[in-house]
């Protein structure tokens, strides 16, 4: 266990200081995402169109680009699902997320890329797991001081408050097996 807290810190330690970044600067990693999205989407068949290359700021990009709704770009789904490529995002489109609620009482697809499921869905997860590890050592230290004050204490609610906590330890298995023995 200790080996896979050890391969979890190291990748988490990177992860919650980038996250860190963005809560203390999100305009900036906002403006920043979105130059990066506009230029690696400019030679798509959409970037062409509306000239992503030419686009610097967020005030040109709403000045530039229609507020739409699904219907406009359905048929770029449709034309995606038959395997035309390049245009929505230049990376190979193969799976569609299908939406579970109806406006048109249709169901619409949203295109998905690989890289769209790394750095969203895939990293978003890393992202949970990188927070828990952050948030669980707090954790470990509440229920250190709460279980030294279960072992000096007579109270009932004071021992079902260390049998619960001793469980979300248990439960986790993240723990080491210092504080397992310290715990028990």
């Amino acid at each position: 266990m200790p080996v896979i807290n050890s391969i979890i810190s190291m990748f988490s330690t990177k992860r919650l200081a980038q996250i860190d970044f963005f809560k203390e600067n999100p305009i900036q990693v906002q403006r920043d995402t979105l130059v990066e999205l506009l230029r690696r989407a400019a030679d798509t068949e959409y970037g062409l169109k509306y000239d992503f290359d030419s686009i610097l700021t967020a005030e040109q990009y709403r000045e530039r680009l229609p507020i739409i709704h699904y219907e406009e770009l359905a048929p770029y789904s449709e034309r995606l699902m038959n395997g035309e490529q390049n245009l929505l995002w230049p990376e190979p489109i193969t799976w569609f997320a299908k939406s579970s609620g109806t406006t048109a009482a249709k169901s619409k697809f949203i295109p998905v890329s690989k890289e769209s499921l790394e750095s969203c869905h895939f990293r978003g997860g890393k992202d949970v797991i990188s927070i828990f590890k952050f948030d669980y050592k707090r954790v470990i230290i509440t229920v250190l001081a709460d279980t030294i004050r279960c072992k000096n204490s007579e109270t009932s609610g004071a021992k079902i408050k260390c049998f619960t906590y001793r469980r979300i330890l248990y439960d986790n298995c993240i723990c080491s097996g210092s504080i397992h023995k310290i715990i028990e």
